[in-house]
């Protein structure tokens, strides 16, 4: 429980919530670690409770059905665990199928030790294809109220004096 505990007291400089549900995502990361995988039986296996897992699960389900969170929050707790001063931006969209119902994707991820970590992502209105200037557009300018400009990594290009319009 004292990694609970402990996760628990850095999540709660961040995210502006009941000691309740900061302790719940504590768990929740944890047992999804543990678990190794997205399988919301499995993660709920692995919770460190009195409970018994089915209980974990309805409990797990309820949070993502009448939880809302905010996306910006979520980005900013991730650039503060990094505790990075540069970031290099990946920007990639994914599209799949689930049953009948095409799912569509564009991702911001800052790449990390061989990881790319999204911290931005948009659910696209369309079958597929590319995105077009305006969603990405879009989705930089959500960036950019999470990481300034100048510290984006630009490599051998200059990020144009654009950006600072976009925000």
């Amino acid at each position: 429980m004292e990694e609970v505990s402990s996760l628990a007291r850095k999540l709660k400089h961040h995210l502006p919530l009941h000691q309740a549900r900061i302790t719940f995502i504590a768990q929740f990361i944890l047992a999804l670690i543990r678990s190794r995988s997205t399988n919301l039986y499995r993660v709920a296996e692995e919770f460190q409770t009195t409970a018994d897992s089915e209980s974990s699960y309805r409990r797990i389900k309820r949070f993502f059905a009448d939880y809302e969170y905010s996306y910006e929050q979520l980005g900013q707790l991730i650039l503060a665990c990094l505790e990075i001063d540069r970031f290099t931006l990946c920007m990639d969209r994914t599209n799949w199928k689930h049953g009948s119902q095409d799912v569509n994707y564009l991702v911001i991820s800052i790449a990390w030790q061989g990881n790319s970590i999204p911290i931005v992502w948009e659910c696209l209105d369309k079958n597929g294809g590319n995105s077009n200037t305006q969603e990405r557009i879009a989705v930089m300018k959500r960036v950019l109220k999470l990481i300034p400009a100048d510290q984006i990594d630009s490599g051998s290009f200059r990020i144009p004096d654009c950006c600072t319009i976009l925000c």
